[in-house]
């Protein structure tokens, strides 16, 4: 199949530092000339011999850390730099949103930046024609249409930029993180613009950290790291090597900048019968390489994923551990637990009870069973009041009160 976008062993360099003067150009050519002297500004490499192709009509994603190289890979692919090495080939006409307000000029107005844009992409005056009233309607800016571009807000800007570059029929639409800036119902209308395009046979190349979208928009990709293609091929292993290494990075970050350390965790619930669940008892191990006074401890149970539902304080404990350093084991016990039986999430906090700063930010420990959910009965349906799957436990009383309209009624007549 025809690659859209090809890149051969392209390197990108950039002069580290402002951008040079007049007058510091002049004085480097004299010096180059006279002296055959010019000291060297340091570069940073922003590509680095990267080699993969974009086949027409399909979906690639390009994903990464920040710095890792993306938005040069896309204004290379758009024409907006060139490579310091190597080539890069694209065919067809491009549309492109890597930043807001790209393509727009400050002092034109919406209506006559269109005309612009479409003329640049070497449009003829019927085909923007044809398509202008559908990029009013999909910007939705209203009279603003008529104001110079600069008079616009940053979300005004990415509406009609990004109608601009989806509307008037490009071949390579590229499309990076910008889109997050507008607000959600324009978000999920550039979603669904995209998916249309790609339906039409037009290539799309989407940068964004957000591995749900990315999955469900594209079909294969790139990972990039420090300027490097660490991995090429679907998708599915493209998000999955993403988020591991967003794991693994944070987590590294963590250990590096949090004074308490977890080891392990364990913990035993003992089942009641009555009102109360159970009994819960969670045992921590920590370490404090360098010396902590007086922490404050925290253990927190929380559905998976949501907010937390019971959270037990060392201080509201009354318990002072003076000062903490090394290995040591923390239990916590927390008795008649008011909750219904399922699954649930054990959290672990640690803080500087004088600052308020943070020892260790709040940290699942990991998942716990707590007696078995309940069966959903044939039929059952959710609603305030009904749902199917409670989570705490409260005292509670019924009361059936017949013919509830005469009492009402006596109750009005007295």
């Amino acid at each position: 199949m025809t690659a859209a976008v090809t890149f051969e062993h392209v390197s990108k360099s950039y002069q580290r530092g402002h951008a040079p003067s007049f007058r510091e150009d002049t004085t480097r050519t004299v010096r180059r000339l006279l002296f055959h002297d010019v000291p060297r500004r340091p570069q940073v490499d922003a590509l680095r011999d990267v080699n993969f192709e974009i086949e027409q009509a399909s979906s690639f994603a390009v994903m990464g850390p920040n710095g890792s190289g993306k938005t040069t890979a896309l204004r290379l692919i758009s024409r907006i730099t060139y490579p310091t090495a190597g080539a890069v080939r694209v065919r067809g006409r491009v549309g492109a949103l890597i930043e807001v307000g790209t393509g727009l000029h400050p002092e034109l107005t919406g209506r006559e930046n269109i005309w612009l844009y479409g003329r640049i992409l070497g449009l003829r005056g019927r085909d923007i024609a044809r398509s202008f009233d559908s990029i009013v309607d999909f910007a939705d800016i209203g009279v603003a249409i008529d104001q110079p571009v600069k008079q616009f807000s940053t979300g005004m800007q990415l509406r009609l930029g990004f109608a601009l570059a989806s509307h008037l029929e490009p071949d390579v639409l590229i499309v990076d993180e910008a889109v997050s800036v507008g607000d959600a119902g324009f978000q999920r209308r550039c979603v669904q613009r995209m998916a249309a395009l790609h339906k039409s046979g037009a290539t799309l190349v989407f940068v964004s950290h957000a591995p749900t979208l990315v999955a469900s928009l594209c079909q294969t990709g790139i990972r990039l790291n420090s300027g490097t293609v660490e991995a090429m091929g679907p998708v599915e292993e493209i998000v999955e090597g993403y988020v591991a290494e967003a794991i693994a990075t944070e987590t590294r970050e963590e250990t590096a900048a949090e004074p308490i350390k977890v080891r392990s965790w364990d913990y035993q619930f003992t089942p009641r019968r009555g009102r109360y669940l159970g009994d819960l008892a969670v045992q921590v191990f920590i370490q404090a390489p360098t010396p902590l006074v007086d922490p404050v401890f925290g253990i927190g149970v929380s559905r998976p994923g949501g907010a937390s539902l019971i959270g037990c304080s060392s201080r509201a404990n009354g318990l002072s551990v003076g000062t903490v350093s090394g290995n040591m084991e923390l239990r916590c016990d927390l008795e008649e637990l008011p909750l219904e039986p399922g699954d649930y999430e054990v959290w672990f906090t640690a803080m500087d009870d004088r600052t308020g700063r943070y020892f260790l930010a709040p940290h699942p420990l990991g998942p716990v069973n707590l007696g078995r959910p309940p069966r959903a009965a044939a039929g059952s349906f959710e609603s305030v009041g009904t749902t199917v799957a409670p989570v705490v436990v409260t005292p509670y009383r019924w009361e059936v009160i017949r013919d509830a309209d005469a009492t009402a009624a006596g109750q009005a007549a007295s």
